[in-house]
């Protein structure tokens, strides 16, 4: 069956050859296959049967080839000067031949030596197309769709929906006869009845289609149509759905599209201004081959099949040009995309890519190479595959990370058209991620005894369930108060309610751990205080030893807070006669100090005395301690005892631990001399160093009379001493520097009255 195609722009190819070569740009070069031709070729035809017979329609009238297109002869003085736009052939009678002119319609019935004009038409017939059952398609110029079934003897206009618009292309399916496609400059109308009811293709609404390709052979089921503007769409289901296919066409006003009958998915393609273009994966990528062409702007394409295999192009200009194919191979996948699905990350899977060559020489892959992300890997040295047979690629799937995984596989051959391919493939990393947040719990304080509950949240951010074992804490002051559940859902979360309850009082660090089934694990740190105050005692009892009557000694029994919390003493008291507290009932130890408190003995007759210091205190375990007391009072002894020279004018005498060594020291007011006269004791009882003040080092002289002398923790925690002066009517204070040296600082304070004692 032939097929005439449009001037302005398309022709059908049908062609029928074995293992043909497939053009390369780089190798094979366009040449002028014209001879004789002198104007532009607007379409070119032939019979299937007879390839030696070639006609070419062109502005000056038509031309007939008897050897297969390298000469060319002008015929039909009818059509000289007509502009022949379309060509058809008689399939069952190969010397009627039809040519659509400007005009009208001619038909030669002596393979175009004479011509006669048949039917009314009035106005330029820009398509043909004829099938066996003696059925003749017309599309014209502004007069729709014209009908013959008698061989083109008679006619009638079948295109009442769009009968006053421009069809460049009728086409005929070449299965089924009563199928019929009609590109117009408003879209594409298909018919199921040859031609007596059509319906617009909706993706083609408002489109100028000006070819229409349908596959036989290798490429039967594809139907392929060009537009002026949108460029190439493809259909795979008889024309009922198409995609727009344009990638790698530089023009999208496509006049011309062809398929290969014999390799599949081999695809022709002539623009209007950047020549001719081919795809070799079933129109989804095109490469231009136009190195010799003389002319870009291709009007027709024909494939001369057989021995001597050319493609033939008529393009603007003078010109008919062919070119050779030569061997070459021809990639194919059996996937463009792998898709591994769902993989743990521990796990590994794999697919197997089946690479197919569909040229006519032998197909080398050169190289297989994975992205450095190690979610893929290929095993493959360089390996050829022949001719019409495939290879099979193991691709492993071992994912990394989690989530979707989205790669290319470069895949390298000597396919000049298809060099280099990226394989996309593609797959799921499982895995489940278990979190603790927060990740580092602090908790507050917490008294000894007591207990503070907080909340974790254990999430699984992972895209798989996780399977829970166990969770534990490492330090017993921690606890979980609630219950680990069996299986947590991906991308869910539990609260989990944690306890502290201090045993010590002090910092206290651990770690949370929950385990899954499968050795996974997620942990916290968890800090927290056991807080308490712990009071302790310098002393577990206090003996005075024996104190004269008319005197009195102090004892010291230290409190210290061991604790880290302030330790308050609410309450000091003592029972039993004879012994008094000289220190603040009620007080604060901060942690890690202490406190003095001052016990006084001062017995009133001679004998034994037996009392007990009574501290109540906020501590967590002494809240309430005793220190027993003891001392004797003894009566003046009537023994002689060795006198000591102390001055002339003795008027008081004070005792007390003046230089902080635990043993009573002696204070002497001598109003005589003007003098202080202090004799330490050195713990036995002997007072043989003595100090007097002022002495020849104080920085402050004699007092007029002192009379009377006390001490007092006025600076500090050591004992001071208070003196009063009569004469002078003032009280002085002297600073102890913590050894009983008084020297370096005296407080003259002036009252205007007679003191006479101080307490």
């Amino acid at each position: 069956m032939a097929m005439i195609k449009p001037i302005l722009n398309t022709i059908f190819i049908i062609f029928l050859y074995p293992q043909v070569g497939i053009l390369v740009a780089e190798t094979n070069e366009w040449s002028n296959d014209g001879v004789g031709i002198t104007s532009t070729v607007n379409v070119i035809d032939f019979h299937e049967g007879h390839l030696d017979t070639l006609y070419a329609g062109s502005a000056h009238g038509l031309y007939r080839s008897d050897n297969g297109g390298r000469n060319w002869q002008l015929r039909g003085g009818s059509l000289v000067d007509r502009g022949v736009l379309s060509l058809a052939i008689n399939p069952e009678k190969p010397k009627i031949v039809y040519a659509g002119t400007r005009s009208g319609l001619w038909v030669s019935e002596d393979a175009g030596t004479n011509w006669n004009s048949v039917g009314d038409f009035f106005t330029g017939v820009l398509s043909l197309s004829t099938s066996m059952n003696s059925r003749v398609f017309a599309g014209t110029f502004g007069q729709g769709v014209f009908r013959s079934i008698d061989g083109g003897v008679t006619w009638e206009n079948v295109s009442s929906n769009f009968s006053s618009e421009i069809v460049f292309v009728v086409e005929v399916n070449p299965f089924n006869s009563d199928i019929v496609f009609a590109g117009t400059s408003n879209g594409m109308y298909k018919s199921l009845d040859a031609g007596l009811n059509w319906t617009s293709a909706k993706e083609f609404t408002g489109l100028s289609v000006r070819s229409i390709s349908m596959g036989t052979g290798a490429g039967s089921g594809m139907i392929v149509a060009s537009t002026f503007g949108k460029g190439v769409f493809v259909s795979n289901d008889n024309g009922d759905n198409w995609q727009n296919q344009n990638k790698g066409l530089t023009d999208l006003n496509v006049r011309v599209v062809a398929i290969d009958s014999e390799i599949p998915g081999l695809l022709y393609a002539g623009t209007s201004s950047e020549g001719f273009f081919r795809s070799k994966d079933s129109g989804r990528t095109w490469s231009s081959i136009n190195n010799g062409l003389p002319n870009l702007s291709v009007r027709t394409i024909s494939l001369i099949p057989g021995n001597d295999r050319r493609v033939l192009v008529g393009t603007a200009g003078l010109a008919v040009s062919s070119i050779d194919f030569v061997p070459e191979p021809r990639i194919r996948f059996g996937d463009s995309e792998l898709d591994f699905g769902t993989m743990k990350l521990s796990e590994k899977g794999y697919a197997t890519l089946k690479i197919f060559n569909d040229g006519t020489d032998e197909l080398i892959i050169s190289e297989i190479s994975t992205m450095d992300s190690g979610n893929f890997s290929v095993i493959s040295d360089e390996f050829v595959i022949p001719t019409g047979s495939s290879q099979d690629i193991q691709i492993d799937f071992h994912p990394i990370y989690m989530g979707e995984i989205l790669e290319n596989i470069e895949i390298k051959s000597n396919d000049r058209d298809m060099p280099v391919f990226n394989l996309t493939v593609r797959g799921v990393g499982q895995d489940e991620l278990l979190t603790l947040t927060p990740s580092q719990v602090q908790f507050d304080d917490v008294v000894l005894g007591s207990y503070v509950d907080t909340f974790v949240v254990l999430s699984n951010r992972g895209n798989i369930s996780s399977k829970l074992r166990n969770a534990y804490f490492e330090n017993d002051s921690f606890r979980l108060m609630s219950d680990i559940p069996d299986l947590l859902l991906s991308d869910s979360e539990v609260k989990l309610q944690l306890r502290f309850i201090p045993s010590e009082a002090k910092g206290i660090s651990s770690r949370f751990v929950v385990l899954g089934e499968d050795d996974s694990r997620v942990e916290a740190s968890v800090d927290g205080i056991g807080s308490a105050s712990e009071l302790t005692l310098s002393t577990t009892s206090l003996d005075f030893s024996t104190v004269d009557l008319v005197s009195d000694s102090l004892g010291v029994v230290v409190i210290s807070n061991s604790g880290n919390l302030p330790l308050k003493v609410n309450e000091l008291f003592v029972e039993g006669d004879g012994f008094t507290v000289a220190s603040e009932e009620s007080f604060i130890v901060n942690p890690a100090e202490e406190y003095q408190v001052f016990i006084r003995f001062s017995p009133k007759i001679s004998g034994e005395y037996i009392g007990q210091l009574l501290i109540k205190s906020d501590a967590r375990i002494n809240t309430e301690v005793r220190v027993p007391l003891r001392g004797i009072g003894s009566a003046l002894a009537l023994k002689a005892q060795k006198g000591f020279h102390v001055g002339q004018g003795i008027s008081m005498m004070m005792n007390a631990d003046l230089n902080s060594d635990g043993s009573i020291d002696i204070a002497l007011a001598d109003s005589a001399s003007g003098s202080i006269r202090i004799l330490f004791n050195d713990g036995n009882g002997n007072f043989s160093t003595e100090q007097k003040l002022p002495s020849n080092i104080s920085l402050y002289g004699d007092w007029e009379s002192p009379a009377s002398i006390a001490v007092a923790q006025v600076y500090g925690d050591e004992f001071d001493l208070i003196v009063a002066d009569p004469m002078a009517r003032s009280l002085s204070v002297l600073k102890n520097d913590g050894t009983g040296n008084f020297n370096s600082d005296r407080n003259d304070i002036y009252i205007g009255y007679t003191v006479s004692d101080v307490l």
